[in-house]
């Protein structure tokens, strides 16, 4: 009996995963994505048995295709970018892309990197602004405050609630010194 790798051979690059998880993997005809169809994490994205214990299918992939996960690195499907040209991009078939398994549209990148790849975090749509509520543009010089950027833009009046926070601040940092 051939194997499946042979019958598809769409999944030669995943011939190192066993018989059993190969079959929960279907090859999708209308486009280039291999979709796990059998267990998942609450969130949706696909996990398997690897020695008795649960892992991560697209970390297991990256692992044994890309080479061991690099400090401070999390498996990251780019099939959720813009830049792939995917129909569906990541505001229709969210969990889809989750199932995603194809090693070339896997990789390792921070966890700031694969959240602001998402179009549906808030992080990403923050980071998208141009300008702020009152028109003024959103640069590095309109927007860094003691050396990190934040998303608040300094030249528009701050509010009652900033300057609350900016008196208690104040407060704090004197009874600070007031101690030292």
């Amino acid at each position: 009996m051939p194997t499946l790798t042979a019958l598809h051979p769409r999944l030669a690059p995943l011939a190192f995963l066993p018989e059993g998880v190969l079959q929960s993997i279907d090859v999708d005809p209308d486009s280039s994505h291999l979709l796990w169809t059998a267990s998942t994490t609450p969130g949706g994205y696909p996990r398997v048995s690897r020695n008795g214990q649960l892992v991560m299918l697209a970390r297991w992939i990256l692992e044994k295709t890309v080479g061991p996960c690099p400090p401070k690195m999390q498996a990251s499907h780019k099939c959720h970018d813009w830049e792939l040209g995917c129909p569906t991009g990541n505001l229709v078939d969210f969990d889809w892309h989750r199932l995603c398994c194809t090693p070339g549209h896997l990789a390792w990148e921070t966890a700031r990197t694969n959240i602001l790849a998402s179009a549906r975090t808030v992080a990403h749509r923050n980071a998208s602004k141009g300008v702020c509520q009152q028109g003024h543009a959103l640069t590095r010089r309109t927007t860094d405050h003691k050396g990190r950027p934040i998303r608040k833009c300094w030249e528009c009046p701050p509010s009652v609630t900033q300057l609350v926070q900016l008196h208690h601040d104040s407060e704090i940092n004197a009874a600070y010194a007031a101690v030292l």
